[in-house]
């Protein structure tokens, strides 16, 4: 009870003291996160970007990827490459057989 007879709030926000370092981080890492944060992984490149090298560009777009691409980049713009490839003969094959 509050000291003028009144129930408590259940919705009242709990106070706190101002916190000590107004610069630092908001939270800090919880204890529980630690495991989770993989600080010495880094990305082997980005298989959809490799995808549009490989589907809009065709072969420079392939040629540039093996070049100056990461590992999940060249595994993109090959299937790009190819998808563009069978799609291009999927659609001349249809236009000969049509005319």
């Amino acid at each position: 009870m509050l000291p003028d007879g009144q129930p408590p709030n259940p919705y009242a926000q709990p106070t706190r003291a101002p916190d000590p370092n107004p610069y630092g981080p908001p939270n800090p890492i919880p204890a529980w996160a630690e495991g989770y944060a993989e600080e010495d992984y880094v990305p082997q490149g980005t298989y959809w970007g490799g995808f549009a090298a490989g589907f809009v560009l065709a072969l420079l777009g392939l040629l540039g990827v093996y070049i100056f691409g990461k590992e999940e980049t060249k595994r993109g713009s090959l299937h790009g490459f190819g998808i563009r490839v069978g799609l291009s003969m999927l659609f001349w094959i249809f236009t000969f057989a049509m005319s």
